[in-house]
């Protein structure tokens, strides 16, 4: 699972923290709200075999929340099955 927390849109720039398996050591993500384009990225001090999925994850549940037309939540998660 990846939790998202702290959901902003500022400047045309969507950011939030990204909580992989939801520990406490996160990274934070900002993509652009038009492209969707990430923009910067902070990667979580988690170890991980494959520290990009969390961060591909992220980026895509971001994306639908854009494109969803709902108001931002402040939280959000991505069930990994």
């Amino acid at each position: 699972m990846v939790g998202l927390r702290n959901i902003i849109l500022t400047d045309n720039r969507l950011s939030c923290d990204y909580l992989p398996d939801c520990e406490d050591a996160g990274g934070h993500i900002t993509i652009d709200a038009t492209t969707y384009e990430i923009i910067k990225i902070v990667a979580a001090q988690y170890e991980s075999s494959n520290s990009a999925m969390y961060i591909s994850l992220a980026r895509r549940r971001l994306i639908e929340i854009l494109q969803s037309g709902e108001p931002l939540p402040e939280r959000a998660a991505i069930a990994i099955f």
